[in-house]
């Protein structure tokens, strides 16, 4: 946790970069090679991990084709020829060397849509969790366990992490977030005296502000991420390592890690580009961070990957040595592959040929309506005698009448095999028209027995989702014990300071200790759930929530929990009360 000195050192304005080189010992060198070395071995696994092809340079097609765009402005305005293994399209019709504007060059926001469409059905709602102890001693504890389990989601408004977790995993295929405690402190002048005469003698007091203290849960950046190349889908204990990287401030970075003894040998110009991340910052202040966790070698470490340096290690901050990752597939690639298949993968085929057909049909039609005719003159043709149609053209003609062009509208094979192509790329992807809010049915039965239909396509993913979210309780659950049993020191300069702070927060030390520079006082912290006391003083669940001081009202002791957590995965999407009334 940062300190004061590092809250006052962020708030100079004159703060530069550091110089200082660090020292390597043998051991150090030990730990950094193996570090970096296991990160190169992650990166490398996966640019071979969509069948002996990079996997990022599908993720980047799915970036492309997922904006509103036209097909001309795709990879930077260059054209391209079709091609299945990346999906990149060209214009649907040869045109010559110059521009033709009237041509249609549109690209079907499909991706978008279907993205949107499937993330406002199956996000809705913070989870519900099922816990069911594992041994009798947990019993007691299990209502307490769920409801700390709740809390945590809705003060950290986890669910809006949630939705860009699910968007990352229909979008690429794959995604990952990560459940950490997460605090958030600032330095801050509060005015204690004011002098209205001279406001330059106006007195002012240094407070620390806490903007953030709780359970964090975060979704990743897909490129920024990495996994155990051992790991296996559906298997959680497959997992042995993992490391990603963030960007920061400078000035963020040292109020969260400037008490790190390492941290003063980091450049200010330390940051590490990663292709496919568009964000363009043009700030010279941006340094980037990576984490690395190894459960095996029960090793965390904080590094800096453009300059190799490691800032900090320990022992797995997780009392349970739990990684902090949680991740999922979309659709299965192969049994041995973490990385799944994304709604881009699944309809890019299809849509390739849906926006050719689409966008030679318009053009035909509308050659058809607006006609390119020929006209008679006395001068003869100038030129080598090539003609372009343009529709509405006119062009001399020395047979001395005016000629339209005439070009047939595109049949209703043309509108049938783009209907086609349509109805394909609903299936492939399993978000139908009927979750688009299309109506596919005469009767209330039929359209609720489509909506059904339709809802189990969705149901692998969203078990996958599941699953997830079942690794983020677990992790959850460590966390708040481990969060909750670990008392706040707060330094204070005399004892009356010490009631002062005790009376404005309405509670009490439970341990004091007398220093040279003062006193140190221990806090527990105060939660607020949805859970009271019956006849025998155990916890049951209450529709009215109450505070609850740990160590006091809830013993330490009861924040241990062990069992089996099951998500509804239900309890996340959107609501339908005609269904709900049909099942019951």
């Amino acid at each position: 946790m940062p300190t004061e000195k590092v809250y006052k050192k962020v708030n100079k304005l004159d703060n530069e970069s550091k110089d200082a080189q660090k020292q390597e010992t043998s051991e150090d060198k030990k730990l950094s090679d193996f570090v970096f070395g296991r990160i190169d071995d992650m990166k490398a696994f996966r640019r071979t991990a969509a069948n002996g092809k990079d996997i990022e340079e599908i993720w980047k097609a799915a970036d492309n084709d997922y904006e509103p765009r036209e097909l001309s402005k795709f990879g930077k305005g260059k054209r391209f020829e079709s091609d299945p293994e990346t999906g990149l399209r060209s214009r649907p019709v040869p045109i010559g060397k110059d521009l033709q504007s009237w041509r249609n060059d549109n690209s079907e926001p499909t991706l978008l849509v279907k993205i949107q469409t499937a993330l406002s059905i199956i996000i809705d709602k913070d989870p519900e969790a099922f816990l069911t102890a594992m041994r009798k001693k947990y019993e007691a504890t299990t209502n307490l366990a769920r409801s700390l389990y709740e809390t945590s989601w809705h003060i950290d408004k986890s669910k809006q992490q949630l939705k860009l977790f699910a968007f990352n995993l229909a979008k690429y295929g794959w995604a990952a977030g990560r459940t950490y405690p997460r605090i958030i402190k600032r330095n801050k002048k509060i005015l204690v005296t004011i002098d209205t005469d001279n406001p330059e003698a106006n007195v002012y007091e240094d407070k620390v502000i806490t903007d953030f203290n709780g359970l964090h849960r975060e979704s990743l950046s897909v490129y920024r991420t990495w996994i155990d190349e051992m790991a296996r889908p559906n298997d959680r204990f497959s997992l042995n390592d993992w490391y990603f990287e963030k960007d920061y401030s400078y000035d963020s970075a040292e109020l969260e890690f400037g008490d790190l003894p390492g941290f003063k040998f980091i450049s200010k110009q330390a940051r590490a580009k990663i292709d496919g991340d568009k964000k363009q910052d043009n700030r010279d202040d941006v340094i980037t961070i990576g984490f690395y966790e190894n459960k095996n070698k029960d090793l965390f470490a904080i590094v800096i990957p453009s300059q190799k340096l490691v800032v900090f290690s320990s022992p797995m901050p997780n009392d349970e040595g739990k990684l902090s990752i949680w991740q999922t597939y979309w659709a299965l690639r192969s049994d041995d592959s973490p990385y799944g298949i994304g709604v881009y993968e699944m309809i890019r085929q299809k849509k390739s040929l849906y926006d050719k057909f689409m966008n030679m049909t318009m053009d035909q039609l509308v050659l058809s309506i607006y006609k390119m005719f020929f006209y008679s003159g006395t001068n003869p043709l100038i030129g080598d005698g090539e003609l372009k149609i343009e529709p509405g053209k006119g062009v001399q003609n020395l047979g001395g009448s005016v000629d339209f062009l005439d070009i047939p509208g595109p049949g209703q094979d043309a509108f049938k095999g783009i209907q086609i192509l349509k109805s394909g790329i609903d299936d492939d992807s399993g978000i139908t028209p009927t979750l688009e809010g299309e109506l596919t049915g005469k009767t209330l039965g039929e359209i609720l027995h489509a909506k059904e239909a339709a809802l189990k396509r969705m149901n692998i993913p969203l078990d996958n989702i599941g699953e997830a979210l079942e690794e983020d309780a677990y992790l959850t659950l460590s966390w708040m014990n481990q969060i909750l049993s670990t008392p706040e020191v707060r330094s204070f300069t005399d004892a009356g300071e010490l009631r002062k702070y005790e009376a404005e927060n309405e509670t009490e030390g439970f341990e004091t200790i007398e220093t040279e520079e003062g006193i140190l006082a221990s806090f527990y912290p105060e939660v607020r759930l949805g859970l009271d006391f019956d006849s025998n003083q155990r916890l049951i669940e209450s529709k009215e929530e109450r505070f609850f001081k740990i160590g006091t009202d809830i013993p330490i002791s009861s924040l241990k929990w062990e069992g089996i957590v099951r998500i509804d995965t239900k309890s996340i999407l959107t609501p339908s009360v005609e269904l709900e009334k049909q099942r019951k």
